[in-house]
């Protein structure tokens, strides 16, 4: 039998809804399925904003980059501008990216800069100051490895095995034998021989590359003097 859908004007909508079985439930449940509605409504208003928003931010994030970039970065990078300067232009720039992800790249770059100046002590600024926006294994293990080398650059050495020991326990599983190695090596400059050994075996039990295989092997001798 075919449905009738004609509603005379007496008729109560109730009495139409239940002629489906989508209908029977909105009937039934009037109140629940209105509200479930207006939800989905303003869950798909919300991701349209959300997207709109996103868009926008990734506009303004490109534009900061660019100005900085041809800016303050060029300077640095021309040696035209002390690195104390540079530090407090990447402050600025920093706080008003405002944790975008972009800022790590720009961040790792002005770092390996200072750094092969000899500007240790503002690459360690610029460092810290991109810790937040370090998200997935890669980033992570830039930033831990550059601070490994600024904290040793400064005769931090203490810091510098944190921050590698911090990467070994967030799993990331890059260049393992190369960190593992630095590992064995800081502990052994500190006195720690027995995390030194145990990270120079590592390398030695686990590593693929022969080269920090002979480097482990050759740090792990000077245990046994």
């Amino acid at each position: 039998m075919a449905t009738d859908n004609t509603a005379a004007p007496n008729r109560g909508i109730d009495e139409v809804l239940q002629q489906t079985e989508m209908g029977n439930f909105i009937a039934k449940n009037k109140a629940g399925a209105i509200g479930i509605i207006v939800l989905i409504l303003l869950g798909l208003a919300g991701f349209g904003v959300w997207n709109w928003l996103t868009s926008k931010r990734d506009t303004e994030a490109q534009t900061k980059i660019f100005e900085f970039t041809e800016g303050s970065f060029k300077s640095l990078t021309e040696k035209k501008i002390e690195a104390a300067a540079f530090v407090s232009a990447f402050d600025r720039f920093a706080q008003s990216m405002d944790g975008h992800v972009s800022l790590f790249a720009m961040g790792i770059e002005s770092a390996n800069i200072l750094i092969a100046a000899g500007n240790d002590v503002e690459a360690l600024s610029v460092l810290n100051k991109i810790k937040p926006v370090a998200k997935n294994g890669y980033q992570r293990f830039l930033l831990a490895t550059n601070l490994a080398v600024v904290y040793e650059n400064v005769g931090e050495k203490e810091q510098a095995l944190l921050a590698l020991e911090e990467l070994v326990k967030a799993n990331v599983g890059i260049m393992e034998p190369k960190v593992y190695l630095d590992l064995g090596r800081l502990a052994l400059a500190l006195g720690q021989n027995d995390k030194a050994r145990s990270n120079l075996q590592w390398v030695i039990d686990k590593g693929t590359d022969a080269e920090m295989t002979l480097l482990a092997r050759l740090y792990l001798s000077q245990l046994e003097k």
